[in-house]
């Protein structure tokens, strides 16, 4: 993918899921959130996208 294309962005306390007012729930706000975004229409051809199928098992 072009790294023009990506950005990265640091929220911390700003946004959590859960008050954090436990160990509990401060693990669960230490999160890293991936969003994809298409700009094209749904039937643009991607060539940056791999087959999944043909990659090594995670």
């Amino acid at each position: 993918m072009p790294l023009n294309r990506l950005a990265a962005t640091g929220y911390g306390s700003q946004k959590p899921l859960f008050p954090n007012k436990s160990e509990a729930e401060r693990a669960l706000n230490r999160r890293v959130e991936f969003v994809l975004e298409s700009q094209g229409g749904p039937n643009d051809e991607l060539p940056y996208l791999i087959n999944a199928t043909e990659q090594a098992p995670f």
